[in-house]
């Protein structure tokens, strides 16, 4: 038999990581050269850009929700205002005041509303 000198050696070809430190492999950059990172570049774009698509809505929700509470508040300020000046009937209210309208001979003009004539005396 014949005995050869071979080395076990490894062909470098790409995949492996070197046996530095793995901190200082990350953060030197050395990781986005190796041919299984350079495989997954598009998965990780795409991962990053739903990422901050995500960001942005969210940042969007909570403008579009400040405005609505703000919205909330004048219509509540408004609502108070013409509650004090007596321009405003509450719906559960508007009903009995219909059906005392129905009792005091008035009568409705068509499904939504009531027709109440008012004769001015206005001489000149």
């Amino acid at each position: 038999m014949k005995y050869s000198t071979e080395h076990n050696t490894k062909n470098k070809t790409g995949n492996e990581i070197p046996k530095r430190n793995l901190l200082t492999f990350i953060l030197s950059g050395d990781f986005l050269l190796q041919r299984k990172t350079l495989e997954y570049i598009p998965f990780i774009v795409l991962f990053f850009g739903l990422a901050l698509t995500a960001i942005i809505n969210q940042k969007s929700i909570k403008q579009k929700t400040k405005w609505i509470d703000k919205k909330e508040i004048e219509y509540k300020m408004i609502l108070n205002e013409l509650k004090k000046s007596n321009q405003f009937i509450p719906y559960n209210q508007l009903s009995i005041i219909q059906e005392q309208a129905k009792s005091m001979g008035f009568v409705k003009n068509n499904a939504n509303t009531y027709k109440i004539t008012v004769k001015s005396n206005n001489s000149k």
